[in-house]
């Protein structure tokens, strides 16, 4: 999970590059898009994100559910 995280903070992705990154599963992933949210939401909580790399993360995760 913090390798997806690591990737999602870097930079803006589409929604096909996002599925890319969960291997392009044939379900949606909710489990997945709901862990990684409560993951970036906690580290940002405790001080292990920042504004931006955590924004950019929801950003993605976003995209990806309204793409898919």
């Amino acid at each position: 999970m913090n390798e997806i995280l690591k990737k999602l903070s870097q930079e803006l992705l589409s929604g096909k590059e996002v599925a890319e990154l969960f291997d392009n599963p044939k379900d949606f992933p909710i489990k997945l898009v709901e862990d990684l949210s409560i993951e970036t939401a906690l580290n940002y909580w405790n001080e292990k994100t920042d504004f931006e790399n955590g924004d950019c993360i929801m950003n993605n995760l976003q995209t990806f559910w309204v793409t898919n």
